[in-house]
């Protein structure tokens, strides 16, 4: 009766999360094995997208990521009742659209790089980390709204508008 108990309590928390793959083209590996389009992300899952390839993931029902070639990202916290979620770029690129915008003015979703922290409060922006081996580099673009960035190990923070 407990085993199945368990087995219940963790498939609605799966559900639950509603985090997964919209579109797989190319070699997408999470946690070291090849994804396809059923597989649903859970905190903690390593997603890496090879060389001429793309994954686009929808998140707790708030945002979509799109998940450029020769990029590696850690879903760090997924949080379904609008709070805050986060993940990790480890290296290459992703754009990322928040499709529900936080009903306060806090971040909703953030993306930690090697040097940064960005707090999405608008809806759409680009983030690259680690172009290339020599590049440790954190790039980020804002299409729509604000992003507040800090970098890591400082209480200071930015707005950055889109544009």
């Amino acid at each position: 009766m407990r085993i199945i108990f368990f087995i219940l309590s963790l498939n609605l928390s799966l559900v639950y999360a509603d985090t997964g793959f919209r579109y797989i083209k190319g070699k997408v590996l999470v946690n070291d094995k090849v994804a396809i389009k059923a597989t649903k992300l859970i905190e903690g899952d390593v997603v890496k997208v090879g060389k001429k390839s793309l994954a686009i993931i929808y998140m707790d029902k708030k945002s979509l990521l799109k998940v450029n070639e020769n990029s590696e990202m850690i879903i760090e916290k997924l949080d379904p009742d609008q709070k805050l979620s986060s993940i990790t770029l480890n290296s290459g690129s992703l754009f990322s659209k928040i499709l529900k915008k936080s009903k306060t003015k806090k971040s909703i979703f953030n993306v930690r790089a090697r040097s940064a922290i960005m707090g999405v409060r608008g809806t759409e922006f680009f983030v690259s980390y680690g172009k290339n081996e020599e590049s440790q580099n954190v790039w980020m673009c804002v299409d729509e709204g604000m992003v507040e960035v800090a970098t890591k190990g400082s209480s200071a923070k930015t707005n950055v508008k889109a544009g």
